[in-house]
């Protein structure tokens, strides 16, 4: 969902133009690549890594349950790996893939996870090959399509695909007040509808495999004001703000914010949802549907 001076987009992917649209069938929500990307921010990947909040715990422990014993994993759009050295806690092979290489030398290094730089659609992996295949936070960057042809084709018959991400954040009352602001009106003009569609949650992403049950979990972090502006600046919105206007859009909300806040040193916890698709392999028949 997010890049920055301090961070990237995950899967390590730039716009050269803008290169992706949504389309819509009825409830039905799509995502087509029209031209390419490249890498933005490569040299910044681990300041992303940094700020950026981490999935819990709870999150693989539900993978590891619900995947066949002696998974072999595919994590696609790895970035720093943090979701890759979490499931190789749990499973014995894992391979982790990015499509920008800088990523992949920087990202966290474990006897169970093997790096590859390879893109999502075009994983490189065998036929029938895995057994849970993941993307964390990054789906909303990749051709849907094609990558979901490419999940049905190395998935074992028993395999499991699982998505997620997390979009806007709770803190309280009145400090959501003012980062609604800060999304729905500062930063107005630089969402598109791919990132808009990530921070919604993915709501009604075409998934068309056989869904088992969103489990509803949420990442919980205790956040000064400081850190909380640095995860701001990863957002890819407030960048380009910044590479369009050449100002920083934190200017416009920081009275606001620190009234709302208090003592800027003052741990807040602050709270993301996380949206997860999660299904077994195969393809259904009538194609590409919304759950």
């Amino acid at each position: 969902m997010g890049l920055g001076s301090n961070g990237y987009i995950p899967c390590g992917y730039r716009e050269i133009a803008f290169v992706q649209y949504i389309s819509r069938k009825g409830n039905e929500t799509y995502l087509r690549k029209v031209n390419i990307y490249t890498d933005y921010y490569t040299n910044q990947a681990r300041e992303y890594a940094e700020h950026r909040p981490t999935y819990p715990e709870e999150l693989y422990n539900f993978l590891a349950e619900h995947a066949p014993r002696n998974s072999r994993v595919l994590d696609c759009c790895t970035g720093s790996g943090q979701a890759a050295l979490e499931l190789a806690k749990r499973f014995p092979s894992v391979t982790a893939i990015d499509i920008n290489e800088e990523q992949i030398n920087n990202a966290a290094r474990h006897d169970n996870i093997e790096y590859r730089v390879a893109s999502a659609e075009q994983s490189g992996m065998d036929a029938n090959s895995i057994d849970l295949l993941t993307v964390a936070t990054g789906i909303h960057w990749l051709d849907l399509e094609e990558f979901y042809s490419e999940a049905d084709r190395i998935l074992t018959p028993q395999g499991i695909i699982a998505i997620w991400g997390y979009g806007a954040t709770s803190i309280t009352p009145d400090i959501d007040a003012v980062l609604d602001q800060f999304t729905g009106v500062t930063l107005k003009d630089y969402w598109d509808d791919v990132l808009w569609f990530a921070w919604n949650n993915y709501k009604g992403l075409a998934f068309p495999f056989k869904t088992i049950s969103d489990p509803g979990f949420r990442i919980t972090k205790e956040l000064t004001l400081d850190a909380l502006r640095n995860y701001l600046f990863t957002w890819t919105t407030y960048q380009r703000y910044i590479t369009e206007r050449g100002i920083d859009p934190y200017e416009e909300i920081r009275s606001d914010l620190e009234a709302a806040w208090g003592d800027p040193n003052q741990k807040r916890t602050v709270t993301w949802t996380i949206t997860m698709k999660l299904g077994r392999a195969n393809l259904q028949p009538h194609g590409v549907t919304v759950r």
